[in-house]
């Protein structure tokens, strides 16, 4: 029985499909822009419809538009002549998908939208085709082979990239910021990673702060009632002045530790961050930093603290350089 070498397989559908990739960049062309300005001065929804697998590319680039800000809807091709083309009206823009532009029920969407003056931009494979010719604006894949039989693969690939640009520019042509972005996505990953400093650190009396002058003594005491393994030494008003970590502790241990006073063990000039930015920002400077406490400083003075494993509790990552 032969032997089948997978790995070379693998490597092959990654070639096939990157060189599609690379193709479809030299193809793109002013229609692109067109489709762009038709989106970004959509008035009401972005539509997007496909049938079989160009459906289920339709469906995330539809989830990808609204995610940003952008109201989208996936519409069945099998299913809008049945129903719902309702869901189209004035104001909107409609997106189809099919590799060959040949479907009937998505013919029939192309005509619907004609008729109520919707503006279509079609996604397709084939120049020869009803929806290439009679969309509004048509973006052309480039020849491509699928991977394997006429399972939809490398046709599907380049469809979703179509739609990631796409989301790409709408971003850009909106000005859509991190802080709109996170508003429609409060929950899961990505909206803990968008959560803002502030709104995690620690504040007030949790803040483990001692004078400038105090004992070891005291600062030792605070270190472990407040359990983050650090003490923030400040001036009279306020102001960050070091840092005692447990690192700074082992470095001068000695039989009179306890004696010497806050200035002469911790570091000076610590580190700090603003509790304006966001959190996977904090975590990804305790990371390179090889810290595990973040002092939050305003003008100087601290207004709080984010311990690295405030951050993880969100389920943020470690990501190494």
């Amino acid at each position: 029985m032969m032997s089948i070498n997978y790995l070379a397989v693998a490597k092959t559908v990654f070639e096939i499909e990157i060189k599609s990739l690379m193709y479809l960049s030299e193809m793109m062309d002013e229609n692109f822009e067109k489709a762009v300005q038709l989106i970004s001065q959509t008035a009401g929804k972005v539509i997007v419809s496909g049938i079989g697998k160009s459906g289920i590319a339709a469906q995330k680039i539809a989830a990808s538009f609204s995610s940003i800000g952008t109201p989208s809807v996936f519409v069945s091709g099998s299913e809008a002549s049945h129903g719902d083309l309702g869901t189209i009206s004035s104001g909107d823009t409609m997106i189809i998908i099919s590799n060959s532009g040949t479907s009937s029920e998505l013919a029939e969407i192309i005509e619907y939208c004609k008729s109520i003056s919707v503006p279509t931009i079609s996604i397709v494979g084939n120049k020869n085709s009803f929806l290439y010719k009679e969309a509004n604006v048509a973006l052309l894949l480039p020849p491509l082979s699928e991977v394997a039989l006429k399972v939809p693969s490398t046709s599907f690939t380049l469809t979703s990239v179509i739609g990631d640009a796409l989301v790409a520019c709408i971003v850009a042509a909106k000005k859509v910021t991190a802080e709109q972005y996170r508003k429609y996505h409060p929950g899961g990953k990505i909206g803990a990673s968008l959560a803002k400093v502030e709104d995690l650190m620690r504040t007030g009396s949790s803040i483990p702060t001692i004078k400038s002058g105090a004992l070891m003594s005291e600062a030792l005491i605070l270190m472990t009632t407040k359990s983050l393994g650090c003490v923030v030494v400040t001036d009279n008003v306020g102001n960050v002045l070091g840092i005692i970590t447990d690192g700074d502790l082992r470095r001068h241990m000695a039989s009179r530790l306890i004696d010497m006073i806050v200035d002469e063990v911790m570091t000076p000039g610590p580190k700090t961050i603003e509790a304006g930015l966001f959190v996977f920002e904090a975590l990804d400077h305790m990371n390179k930093k090889k810290i595990t406490n973040l002092i939050v400083a305003e003008d100087k003075k601290v207004v709080g603290i984010i311990h690295i494993h405030d951050c993880l509790k969100l389920g943020l990552e470690i990501v190494e350089s």
